[in-house]
Protein backbone atom coordinates (compact mmCIF):
# COMPACT_ATOMS: atom_id res chain seq x y z
CA UNK A 1 0.00 0.00 0.00
CA UNK A 2 1.54 3.24 -0.96
CA UNK A 3 1.68 6.23 1.16
CA UNK A 4 1.87 9.72 -0.48
CA UNK A 5 3.88 12.49 1.42
CA UNK A 6 1.82 14.32 3.82
CA UNK A 7 1.04 17.91 2.88
CA UNK A 8 0.93 20.47 5.56
CA UNK A 9 -2.04 22.91 5.76
CA UNK A 10 -1.50 26.88 5.88
CA UNK A 11 -3.86 29.08 7.76
CA UNK A 12 -5.69 30.91 5.70
CA UNK A 13 -4.93 34.73 5.77
CA UNK A 14 -7.28 37.10 7.49
CA UNK A 15 -9.83 38.33 5.43
CA UNK A 16 -9.69 42.61 6.62
CA UNK A 17 -7.11 42.15 8.55
CA UNK A 18 -5.93 45.94 9.75
CA UNK A 19 -2.85 47.04 8.86
CA UNK A 20 -0.89 48.93 11.81
CA UNK A 21 2.04 50.29 12.49
CA UNK A 22 3.18 47.57 15.15
CA UNK A 23 2.82 44.42 12.71
CA UNK A 24 4.82 46.81 10.04
CA UNK A 25 7.52 47.24 12.40
CA UNK A 26 7.76 43.83 14.00
CA UNK A 27 8.18 42.14 10.87
CA UNK A 28 11.59 40.46 10.34
CA UNK A 29 13.43 42.46 7.41
CA UNK A 30 11.38 46.16 8.54
CA UNK A 31 12.84 45.54 11.91
CA UNK A 32 16.31 44.33 10.59
CA UNK A 33 16.74 47.64 8.48
CA UNK A 34 15.51 49.85 11.21
CA UNK A 35 18.05 48.20 13.54
CA UNK A 36 20.81 49.09 10.57
CA UNK A 37 19.59 52.20 9.67
CA UNK A 38 21.59 54.79 12.08
CA UNK A 39 24.43 52.43 11.53
CA UNK A 40 24.55 53.04 7.90
CA UNK A 41 23.22 56.33 8.09
CA UNK A 42 26.94 57.09 10.32
CA UNK A 43 29.03 55.61 7.70
CA UNK A 44 27.74 57.15 5.12
CA UNK A 45 27.67 60.96 6.61
CA UNK A 46 30.50 60.80 8.32
CA UNK A 47 33.06 57.61 6.03
CA UNK A 48 31.71 57.32 2.62
CA UNK A 49 30.76 61.16 2.03
CA UNK A 50 33.99 62.63 3.26
CA UNK A 51 36.09 60.00 1.23
CA UNK A 52 34.70 60.57 -1.93
CA UNK A 53 34.60 63.90 -1.43
CA UNK A 54 38.43 64.45 -1.07
CA UNK A 55 38.85 62.08 -3.73
CA UNK A 56 36.82 64.49 -5.52
CA UNK A 57 38.64 67.46 -4.42
CA UNK A 58 42.20 65.63 -5.38
CA UNK A 59 41.18 66.08 -8.93
CA UNK A 60 40.95 70.01 -8.15
CA UNK A 61 42.75 72.99 -7.95
CA UNK A 62 41.06 74.75 -5.54
CA UNK A 63 41.45 77.65 -3.53
CA UNK A 64 40.09 78.74 0.16
CA UNK A 65 35.79 80.15 -1.10
CA UNK A 66 37.30 80.02 -4.35
CA UNK A 67 35.35 77.79 -7.21
CA UNK A 68 37.62 75.04 -8.02
CA UNK A 69 39.18 74.08 -11.56
CA UNK A 70 39.37 70.38 -12.55
CA UNK A 71 43.14 69.53 -13.45
CA UNK A 72 42.77 65.44 -13.21
CA UNK A 73 46.14 64.01 -11.84
CA UNK A 74 48.04 67.33 -11.74
CA UNK A 75 48.00 67.13 -8.36
CA UNK A 76 49.84 63.78 -7.87
CA UNK A 77 52.15 64.08 -10.39
CA UNK A 78 53.53 67.00 -8.12
CA UNK A 79 53.25 65.02 -5.61
CA UNK A 80 55.54 62.39 -7.13
CA UNK A 81 58.09 65.08 -7.59
CA UNK A 82 57.96 66.54 -4.24
CA UNK A 83 60.87 65.87 -1.55
CA UNK A 84 58.70 66.53 1.32
CA UNK A 85 55.41 64.34 0.69
CA UNK A 86 58.22 61.38 0.08
CA UNK A 87 59.94 62.19 3.35
CA UNK A 88 56.53 62.28 4.98
CA UNK A 89 55.28 59.28 3.56
CA UNK A 90 58.26 57.26 4.73
CA UNK A 91 58.05 58.68 8.43
CA UNK A 92 54.59 57.42 8.27
CA UNK A 93 55.39 54.10 7.15
CA UNK A 94 58.04 54.13 10.02
CA UNK A 95 56.11 55.05 12.66
CA UNK A 96 53.11 53.04 11.87
CA UNK A 97 55.33 49.96 11.48
CA UNK A 98 56.99 50.41 14.70
CA UNK A 99 53.88 51.27 16.25
CA UNK A 100 52.44 48.19 15.27
CA UNK A 101 55.27 45.44 15.99
CA UNK A 102 55.32 47.11 19.59
CA UNK A 103 52.18 46.86 20.66
CA UNK A 104 51.72 43.24 19.23
CA UNK A 105 54.81 42.01 20.83
CA UNK A 106 54.62 44.01 24.14
CA UNK A 107 51.08 43.94 24.88
CA UNK A 108 51.13 39.44 24.13
CA UNK A 109 53.72 39.63 26.30
CA UNK A 110 52.72 41.58 29.06
CA UNK A 111 49.57 39.25 28.98
CA UNK A 112 51.56 36.21 29.04
CA UNK A 113 53.54 37.48 32.04
CA UNK A 114 50.17 38.40 33.74
CA UNK A 115 48.70 34.72 32.98
CA UNK A 116 51.09 33.03 35.48
CA UNK A 117 50.41 33.03 39.11
CA UNK A 118 52.26 35.69 41.49
CA UNK A 119 51.25 37.62 44.15
CA UNK A 120 50.15 40.56 43.64
CA UNK A 121 49.05 40.22 40.06
CA UNK A 122 45.43 41.62 40.49
CA UNK A 123 47.35 44.93 41.91
CA UNK A 124 49.95 45.13 38.79
CA UNK A 125 46.52 44.51 36.58
CA UNK A 126 45.19 47.69 37.97
CA UNK A 127 47.91 49.89 37.52
CA UNK A 128 48.26 48.56 33.86
CA UNK A 129 44.57 50.12 33.66
CA UNK A 130 46.07 53.30 34.40
CA UNK A 131 46.60 54.43 30.86
CA UNK A 132 42.56 54.46 30.16
CA UNK A 133 41.70 55.45 33.66
CA UNK A 134 43.22 59.02 32.82
CA UNK A 135 42.09 61.55 30.67
CA UNK A 136 43.63 62.26 27.63
CA UNK A 137 43.87 66.34 28.20
CA UNK A 138 45.77 65.15 31.52
CA UNK A 139 48.14 62.49 29.64
CA UNK A 140 48.71 65.04 27.37
CA UNK A 141 49.77 67.59 29.40
CA UNK A 142 51.88 65.21 31.61
CA UNK A 143 54.12 63.75 28.20
CA UNK A 144 54.65 67.57 27.44
CA UNK A 145 56.43 68.03 30.78
CA UNK A 146 58.19 64.53 30.53
CA UNK A 147 59.58 65.37 27.13
CA UNK A 148 60.30 69.29 27.87
CA UNK A 149 63.69 70.05 27.11
CA UNK A 150 64.60 72.19 30.13
CA UNK A 151 62.07 71.08 33.09
CA UNK A 152 62.12 67.24 31.63
CA UNK A 153 62.52 64.33 34.42
CA UNK A 154 64.01 62.35 31.34
CA UNK A 155 67.15 64.64 31.94
CA UNK A 156 66.99 64.96 35.08
CA UNK A 157 67.32 61.26 36.09
CA UNK A 158 70.32 60.76 33.14
CA UNK A 159 71.82 63.80 34.35
CA UNK A 160 71.92 63.17 37.83
CA UNK A 161 72.93 59.37 37.29
CA UNK A 162 75.96 61.15 35.22
CA UNK A 163 74.45 59.14 31.82
CA UNK A 164 75.04 62.65 29.80
CA UNK A 165 76.23 66.25 31.04
CA UNK A 166 73.44 68.22 29.60
CA UNK A 167 69.57 67.44 28.74
CA UNK A 168 68.30 66.79 25.45
CA UNK A 169 65.78 68.12 22.86
CA UNK A 170 63.24 65.46 22.57
CA UNK A 171 60.91 67.27 19.57
CA UNK A 172 64.04 69.22 18.38
CA UNK A 173 65.73 66.28 17.28
CA UNK A 174 63.98 64.21 13.95
CA UNK A 175 65.21 61.18 15.43
CA UNK A 176 64.55 61.57 19.08
CA UNK A 177 61.48 63.25 17.84
CA UNK A 178 60.24 60.01 16.26
CA UNK A 179 61.35 57.99 18.84
CA UNK A 180 59.34 59.97 21.39
CA UNK A 181 56.42 59.91 19.58
CA UNK A 182 56.55 55.55 19.22
CA UNK A 183 56.76 55.54 23.30
CA UNK A 184 54.05 58.15 23.24
CA UNK A 185 51.65 55.90 21.26
CA UNK A 186 52.79 52.24 22.44
CA UNK A 187 52.96 53.11 25.93
CA UNK A 188 48.80 52.97 26.43
CA UNK A 189 47.63 50.76 23.65
CA UNK A 190 50.12 48.18 24.40
CA UNK A 191 48.72 47.38 27.96
CA UNK A 192 45.08 46.46 26.64
CA UNK A 193 46.36 42.83 26.43
CA UNK A 194 47.29 41.80 29.62
CA UNK A 195 44.23 44.08 31.32
CA UNK A 196 41.80 41.89 29.14
CA UNK A 197 43.14 38.47 30.57
CA UNK A 198 41.45 36.30 32.59
CA UNK A 199 41.99 36.05 36.17
CA UNK A 200 42.71 32.81 36.68
CA UNK A 201 45.27 30.99 34.25
CA UNK A 202 44.04 29.41 31.58
CA UNK A 203 44.07 25.42 32.41
CA UNK A 204 45.20 22.92 29.49
CA UNK A 205 43.97 19.77 31.31
CA UNK A 206 40.83 18.27 29.58
CA UNK A 207 38.08 17.80 31.72
CA UNK A 208 36.77 14.48 33.18
CA UNK A 209 34.60 12.70 30.12
CA UNK A 210 31.15 11.70 31.18
CA UNK A 211 29.52 8.61 29.71
CA UNK A 212 26.29 9.71 27.79
CA UNK A 213 22.53 8.54 29.29
CA UNK A 214 22.60 4.95 28.62
CA UNK A 215 18.82 5.63 26.69
CA UNK A 216 21.28 7.02 24.13
CA UNK A 217 22.41 3.34 22.58
CA UNK A 218 26.16 4.40 22.74
CA UNK A 219 28.93 3.41 24.58
CA UNK A 220 32.18 4.59 25.26
CA UNK A 221 34.28 1.68 26.35
CA UNK A 222 36.66 -0.28 24.31
CA UNK A 223 35.17 -2.83 21.93
CA UNK A 224 35.34 -6.41 24.03
CA UNK A 225 35.83 -8.52 21.07
CA UNK A 226 38.53 -7.97 18.18
CA UNK A 227 36.08 -9.60 16.04
CA UNK A 228 33.32 -6.89 17.01
CA UNK A 229 35.81 -3.91 15.50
Amino acid sequence: MAVGPATLARPAPLAGRRFTLRTFLEREAVFGWLMLGPGVLFLLVFVAYPFFYGIFLSLEERRVASQGTFVGFANFVTLAHDAVFWQIARNTLVYVAVTTVLKLAGGLGMALVMNQAFRGRNLVRAFLLLPFIVPTALSTVAWMWILDPTFSVVNWLLVHVKLISSGYSFLGNATLAMGSLIVVNTWPASRCWPACRPSRPISTRRPPSTAPPESSGFSTSPCPSSSRC
